[in-house]
């Protein structure tokens, strides 16, 4: 007894008024399923039309099988026996039938469980075998009958497994949309074995079979690439040879045409057209010699329009589908993803904590200031109770007189801390008049203060301590939050271009043992190179440096070259980075204040991540080793931080911080900072009780000025900062207040040195440097009276990019 499979449809429940029942209505009719039964019947006819060397026809008694045993459905498993009528005889029709019965019987025995493949294909063959040689019996024993007789019982066993994953696949009611290398395969099959079923069918002259064989690899050229068009060009050109009498040489065409159209899947159907006819023609030279065609020109363009005009619901359903390889490394994208994103909502965690636990110093710096006013009321409380206590006046001036006695006693303290002893004795004598303890009252009052004093210079200590280490937590968040923004920022890995190079490579004779290639959110590519020691021979800063830019397209330079030395246990890693499109170089001249040996002025000029180039100028207060112990503890400080990648603000604050903490002495250093991107030319003027800075164009002279006090001061900075655009032969001319102020005649210090600036035709950033100090020098014959620094940066175009 058959069981027919009912599919479950959507359903909207209606529910009415005054209590009625609620009706079910249909929202959907059973279209999908009425389709579906539509092309397994079209399958089925063209499956039993389809024939191995116009002699047998094993593929219908796999699909009755699997129909009847798979789908519950016998009346579309004899879809089959009309195609077999139009093509085989009438008693191979008869040897048919029967063995459709006998699989039918052994396929119900086990209906009532679901019997494994293995079993049906098996019963299946063994019923094609069984009825075949009684029909040979019959009808002559002969040797070769025989031969094909048991090929046939074996294609109808691998045919039923092609089925069983084709059929789910093609006509299965589940979306899929990853397919694996089998079953793109057995897919393909079906489709071409159907195709063989129109054999005999043309129109207008041309063959349907030929016509829609060339639209299914075109189809799968376009949508899945070059590996499923090869594919499927072999199994259409091995399906074709079956009953053609045809040259094994189409099975490579189809299959070389395939593979040359999905090459140009990415640029339209045309294109992919295109690429078929060209890979047709290609071999066609290459064999024939001839321009006579394997694959008919009119019949590949016919396919062609029909993949043009293909509906867009079929075009977005075969677009869905995708190889496994593909799938596998949308996972591993998708995996990268989610670590990212579990890291920097690790990171901004322990930001937050960080964050916080700055917050709690703030609030126990606050409430400080709070508790100075209530310790000074303790130091009055403590004078009461150890002088007045005990005298007999202590209610008369405490009780009666409260606010008068309180306000003398204050006015008294604030005497005492402001006079030396020869001014407390005066006022030990004026005081008398009013107390007769007034000398103890004194004395105690400047033992109390004293001790008050005492303690609130520790205090200040620790508060500035804990305002310094609130700010470095606040400065460590920032960090960690910044750290998390830039793991969500996309970095993709091109394996493609670490092919390409290792393969160029191995070409060159260079051994290298990996590499990894990433291209961040500002498309910059970075290049990592792994190999073992090269004993000399550099192909790190030779061979490799071309094979790469080659490989890219862009100019690359070595960033980082570390090599732990020859043996079998080393090897060297090489970096390289986008050659940056602008040159920077710094020229250098200072001078000590009355030529002197040490000059307080210091400086640094630097190259920092992310292609950026740094130059700093720090005057610590006054001059000699003094100051010039400040100033290059501040250029230290400023180059540990920004190469460690601390945000500016939180490092000019921390080094603010750490100034003020190192002495008790008054230490002052100005901080005057030019930030270049040699990707861009943009530049960052950040100043700190610095001079102007000046920018030398082509055609003028800019002047950046600033107004800020000098770091290490005050407890809170003022930054200034200027964003400037510097182009292809620009200067920026950094300068210390002993050059500025070396002529104390000139009020417009500004344009005195713009004019001496102007005179400087050198495009050498060390000759302007020097000519601007010696025309300077002419001005002041008695010599320069503070330390004086000049830096002059050259900015140009890096031709080689």
């Amino acid at each position: 007894m058959a069981y027919k499979m009912e599919a479950l449809t959507p359903y909207e429940r209606v529910y009415k008024k005054n209590g009625e029942k609620e009706q079910i209505h249909q929202t959907k009719p059973k279209f999908n399923i009425v389709l579906r039964d539509v092309l397994l019947l079209f399958v089925g006819f063209f499956l039993g039309r389809s024939m191995i060397m116009n002699e047998i026809s094993p593929f219908g008694f796999a699909f009755f099988a699997y129909i009847v045993a798979r789908e519950k459905k016998t009346w579309i498993a004899f879809s089959v026996l009309p195609g077999l009528i139009m093509v085989q005889s009438t008693f191979y029709v008869i040897k048919v039938v029967l063995t459709f019965s006998l699989m039918y019987v052994f396929i119900h025995k086990w209906e009532k469980k679901e019997a494994k493949n293995w079993k049906i294909a098996f019963v299946s063959s063994l019923s094609v075998f069984l009825v075949g040689m009684i029909f040979q019996y019959l009808g002559g024993n002969y040797l070769f009958d025989f031969f094909l007789l048991v090929f046939e019982s074996m294609i109808t066993y691998i045919f039923f497994f092609i089925l069983d994953t084709s059929i789910p696949l093609l006509l299965g009611g589940v979306r899929r949309q990853v397919i694996s290398n089998e079953e793109l395969i057995c897919g393909a099959i079906l489709i071409s074995l159907t195709l063989l079923g129109m054999n005999q069918f043309f129109i207008l002259g041309y063959s349907i079979k030929n016509i829609l064989g060339i639209t299914t690899i075109l189809i799968f050229s376009r949508y899945l690439g070059s590996a499923a068009g090869a594919t499927i060009g072999i199994v259409v050109g091995i399906v074709s040879s079956f009953t053609d009498v045809v040259s094994p040489a189409i099975i490579g065409v189809y299959a070389f045409a395939g593979l040359l159209s999905g090459i140009f899947k990415d640029l339209g159907k045309i294109p992919v057209g295109l690429g078929f006819i060209l890979g047709n023609a290609c071999l066609t030279f290459y064999m024939n010699g001839s321009t006579k065609v394997f694959i008919s020109i009119e019949e590949i363009l016919l396919a062609l329009i029909l993949l043009i005009i293909m509906p867009p619901k079929i075009e977005e359903r075969i677009a869905s589908f995708q190889g496994v390889e593909a799938y596998r490394m949308q996972r591993e994208k998708l995996y990268g993803e989610r670590v990212r994103e579990m890291t920097r909502n690790r990171l901004r965690d322990y930001s937050m904590v960080f964050e916080q636990i700055g917050k709690s110093f703030e609030q126990v710096t606050a409430s400080s200031v709070l508790s100075s006013k209530n310790e000074l009321d303790q130091v009055l409380d403590r004078v009461s109770a150890q002088v007045c206590d005990k005298c007999s006046f202590c209610s008369k001036c405490w009780g009666g007189d409260f606010y008068t006695t309180y306000q003398q006693i204050f006015l008294l303290l604030n005497n005492i801390e402001k006079s030396s002893k020869d001014q407390q004795m005066e006022l030990e004598r004026v005081f008398s008049k009013k107390c007769i303890h007034a000398k103890e009252m004194i004395q105690t009052l400047s033992y109390l203060f004293e001790n008050y004093r005492l303690n609130e210079y520790w205090k200040s200590e620790v508060l500035e301590c804990r305002n310094f280490v609130s700010q470095q937590l606040k400065g460590v968040s920032d960090i960690i939050e910044d750290l998390s923004e830039d793991i969500k920022k996309e970095i993709t890995f091109q394996k493609h271009k670490e092919e390409e190079i290792l393969i160029a490579s191995d070409q060159h004779g260079i051994p290298i043992k990996d590499v990894m290639v990433i291209e961040d959110v500002r498309e910059r590519n970075q290049v990592t190179v792994y190999g073992d020691p090269c004993d000399g021979k550099n192909y790190c800063y030779t061979d490799m440096e071309t094979i790469i830019s080659e490989v890219l397209g862009k100019k690359m330079t070595i960033e980082q070259h570390l090599c732990t030395g020859n043996g079998l246990d080393h090897q060297c890693k090489v970096s390289f980075i986008e050659t940056i499109r602008y040159n920077t170089t710094t020229g250098v001249v200072r001078i000590a204040k009355n030529s002197e040996e040490i000059s307080g002025d210091s400086y640094s000029s630097i190259s920092l991540k992310d292609g950026k180039y740094m130059v700093a100028l720090s005057d610590g207060m006054g001059s000699g080793t003094r100051a010039a112990k400040e100033s290059r503890t501040t250029i230290d400080l400023l180059e540990n931080f920004f190469e460690a990648g601390f945000h500016r603000e939180i490092a000019l604050k921390t080094i603010n911080s750490i100034l003020m903490l190192r002495s008790n002495e008054e230490m002052f250093s100005t901080i005057d900072l030019s930030i270049i991107d040699q990707y861009t030319g943009k530049t960052e003027f950040i100043k700190i009780g610095a001079v102007s800075t000046f920018i030398k164009r082509k055609d003028k002279i800019e002047v950046i000025g600033s107004h800020s006090l000098p770091i290490g001061i005050l407890d809170e900075i003022s930054l200034e900062v200027s964003t400037r655009q510097l182009e292809d032969g620009d200067f920026v001319i950094m300068v210390s207040d002993g050059l500025l102020d070396a002529n104390p005649a000139v009020e417009d210090k500004e344009k005195w040195l713009m004019e001496k600036l102007r005179k400087i035709e050198s495009k050498n950033p060390k000759k302007i440097a020097d000519q601007l100090l010696e025309q300077v020098k002419e001005e002041i014959p008695y010599g320069f009276t503070d330390d004086t620094t000049i830096l002059v940066t050259k900015i140009w175009k890096n031709k080689e990019r």
